[in-house]
């Protein structure tokens, strides 16, 4: 079964509802540069996961396989047992993103965008299953099999992306206590002082009442990366400047002048930016339904060609032509 596109479809309906919602309410939530970024950033992230997920597989199933402590099986609690640890372990990993300038390297991918929708939540930092591959092994331990974790994962998962929105803003009366609302997410991701550093549960919400890390919205949020002045719409070139600037690398990656220059002479550039990010999507959709029949060097081959695409993506949404949103 091909768990990769499991969410697809309801990624793509929520992000089209809230965009009509938005033109409805004639809210200006999503600016058309940031979401086509984000949406190149998560299309990146899907394609570059299937390199990856033989490997992260096979090493958990070799984990559940060698050195499991029990045989657990599917029941009801137990999955319930599962996603109560899944959430614990992202918490503190979530937590450690923050705290670690290492980690955070990573995560400040996802912090960037100065506006918050669904579109955000499908930006994840490129490499963000090599940084976090530790935190899975526990259920791998504990005997839940490859294949459950691989579900309850995909839920947990799934379960974040909604929390993207600027709709919904007041959550149910003590449901907040229990669950992660938009509200308690909208606060993770302000630059507010008050805000910095809070709210890092993913689904239930008392991680942080407990360990205190929980603030309640309770003034006007601030998106973004605080004294951040660098907007980098490019997926390759964003998820590598944070890493490359930790280990006191040559952060600068500029194009030729006169790629530069041919962008912005380009006729009708929205359009095609437009355009190929829509491309991309397809051709992503499709490929996940059948990348697990085809052949390895085609595999590369295709997925090569996605990268390459996603590269221009990024060159046009960074042209100085896009300097206003």
């Amino acid at each position: 079964m091909n768990y990769l596109s499991l969410p697809f479809y309801f990624f793509i309906g929520a992000i089209l509802a809230e965009f009509y919602f938005s033109l409805s309410l004639k809210i200006h939530s999503y600016p058309w540069k940031e979401t086509l970024s984000n949406l190149s950033h998560g299309l990146l992230q899907l394609v570059f996961n299937i390199i990856l997920k033989g490997p992260l597989i096979f090493v958990y199933g070799f984990c559940y396989e060698h050195f499991s402590l029990f045989n657990l099986s599917s029941s009801f609690f137990e999955i319930v047992f599962l996603l109560i640890l899944i959430d614990f372990t992202y918490y503190w990993f979530h937590r450690l993103s923050h705290q670690s300038s290492f980690f955070w390297a990573n995560h400040i991918i996802h912090h960037q965008p100065k506006s918050f929708n669904f579109s955000v939540g499908l930006r994840p930092p490129l490499f963000n299953e090599i940084f976090s591959f530790f935190i899975h092994l526990p259920a791998a331990f504990l005997g839940f099999s490859p294949e459950t974790y691989i579900i309850v994962f995909i839920a947990h998962t799934s379960y974040q992306f909604t929390n993207h929105t600027k709709f919904f803003k007041k959550p149910v009366p003590f449901f907040k206590w229990i669950f992660v609302t938009p509200s308690h997410h909208r606060v993770h991701h302000g630059q507010n002082d008050r805000y910095i550093n809070k709210n890092f549960g993913a689904l239930f919400s008392f991680w942080d009442v407990l360990f205190k890390t929980y603030q309640n919205e309770d003034e006007k949020v601030i998106y973004g990366i605080k004294n951040e002045t660098c907007e980098d719409l490019n997926p390759f070139t964003s998820n590598l400047r944070p890493i490359f600037r930790h280990f006191g690398l040559k952060t600068t990656f500029k194009r030729p002048l006169w790629l530069d220059s041919f962008y912005n002479k380009l006729p009708w550039s929205k359009f095609w930016a437009i355009f190929l990010v829509t491309l991309s999507l397809v051709l992503t959709f499709f490929f996940l339904r059948i990348h697990d029949n085809l052949s390895w060097p085609l595999k590369y081959l295709i997925i090569g060609y996605l990268f390459l695409l996603n590269l221009v993506i990024g060159m046009l949404l960074n042209t100085h032509s896009f300097s206003k949103p």
